[in-house]
């Protein structure tokens, strides 16, 4: 595993940096809707301090249907420092799931998703409702309180939107349809996956900050589970990578838009399982955690009788890991598929993917036909080793050495 990722990063070559562009237009901080009093920002990102999250509303995208009642919605991502992966389970009732199905029928470039900012039938503004990423869990999570602060935000009209674009460059206004808004009360929500992503980081801000904290390397492999956790506890977790989860075969993929000459690993990809469709239809999403696994990525499985069986047996408990053992660039997913690919590996329940930990293996799967949803990059969501190489030119083996030394210590403590 070191070895593998010293020879990535020695083979790394020093490429220019490109901009990234700004906040989009429509997540401008502004305090015209609902919103906690007295919260005017998110704090900052555990790797970069000076990154402050304004408060601000929030878009999804709906990656299908949990029953013939609930929706599975996923974080479009927005923009750093809102940097989180999380999904939710939403009742909605016979009218929004009409207009949902519709919706999907009418989308040609993208799934549906709806924004937390409500528009009227004219296209007029009414209302937004802020929250910070990090208050979920007390939102909608194990941590929720009748009759506290957060009632206020409730209920949420969210409004429908079609073709919605991607990661910070999406206009609103030119995506939301004419329908009635989707009410959510706060006990139509369920909390499903949440994980905090500290390498998820807008670019141009985090050069600049590397060439002025250049002894910001020491916490590159920590795994903080909140944006204010302390050094010393951050160091401690196990991440995607530090867990020893992270797997190459040798061959690499195609380089990111920001590392033009940087050519990221092909690796093994982790899928969470989140719901079924039909007789023989899988819903995941992808697992990501540091680049290259810096898609958001929604498939669909068609799998056998028994191993549908398995998966609705175990699922009730919560979703399921899906670990392919096939090394893909995840850029790749859609050609590889058409030219054969066919993913199988196994099966996991109870995992933990806050501290990552696949859990209890109960299974296999080897889905006979695999559909992609959506494949879009999260192009501020990199590896930090990565751009300090790139900020900073060739790194001595002996420091890559120490570096992955001391990941190595704190996981196996």
């Amino acid at each position: 595993m070191i070895r593998i990722l010293i020879c990535f990063f020695i083979s790394l070559a020093t490429s220019s940096s490109f901009a990234a562009d700004d906040y989009a237009l429509d997540d401008a901080h502004n305090h015209d809707g609902t919103h906690i009093a007295g919260q005017e920002n998110c704090g900052g990102n555990y790797m970069f301090p000076g990154d402050i999250a304004r408060l601000g509303s929030h878009s999804f995208l709906i990656l299908g249907e949990d029953g013939p009642e609930h929706l599975i919605l996923d974080h479009r991502s927005g923009t750093p420092p809102h940097t989180y992966q999380f999904l939710l389970r939403v009742h909605v009732d016979a009218k929004a799931m009409a207009t949902y199905r519709r919706l999907l029928k009418e989308s040609k470039k993208s799934l549906p998703a709806v924004t937390t900012i409500y528009f009227d039938k004219t296209g007029k503004q009414i209302d937004r409702t802020f929250f910070c990423l990090h208050d979920l869990p007390k939102i909608f999570g194990s941590e929720a309180k009748a009759g506290d602060i957060f009632e206020k935000l409730f209920p949420i009209r969210a409004t429908w939107q079609k073709d919605a674009d991607f990661e910070g460059a999406f206009p609103i206004k030119e995506t939301i349809t004419p329908d009635d808004p989707l009410v959510i009360e706060r006990k139509d929500v369920e909390l499903i996956v949440y994980r905090y992503l500290p390498s998820y980081l807008e670019q141009t801000s985090f050069r600049s900050y590397l060439k002025a904290h250049p002894e910001f390397i020491s916490h590159l492999s920590d795994a903080p589970q909140r944006h204010d956790e302390s050094v010393a506890t951050a160091a401690q977790h196990r991440s995607y990578i530090t867990s020893g989860a992270f797997d190459s075969n040798g061959e690499t993929c195609p380089a990111n838009y920001y590392l033009k000459k940087v050519r990221p690993p092909k690796t093994r990809h982790a899928f969470v399982i989140l719901a079924t469709k039909g007789d023989h239809t899988l819903l995941a999403t992808h697992l990501y955690d540091q680049a290259p696994q810096n898609y958001q990525t929604a498939l669909e499985f068609v799998v056998s009788d028994s191993e549908m069986k398995t998966v609705k047996s175990a699922l009730v408990k919560g979703p399921l890991l899906f670990w392919p053992a096939n090394y893909f660039c995840i850029a790749d997913i859609r050609s590889d598929i058409k030219n054969g690919l066919k993913m199988s590996g196994d099966l996991y329940a109870n995992s933990n993917l806050t501290e990552f930990d696949p859990g209890q293996k109960i299974g296999t799967l080897k889905p006979t036909q695999t559909t992609v949803l959506v494949n879009r990059p999260l192009q501020s969501f990199m590896n930090p080793q990565a751009v300090d190489r790139d900020v900073f030119g060739f790194v001595d083996v002996t420091q890559l050495i120490s570096k992955f030394q001391v990941a190595a210590r704190h996981t196996n403590n």
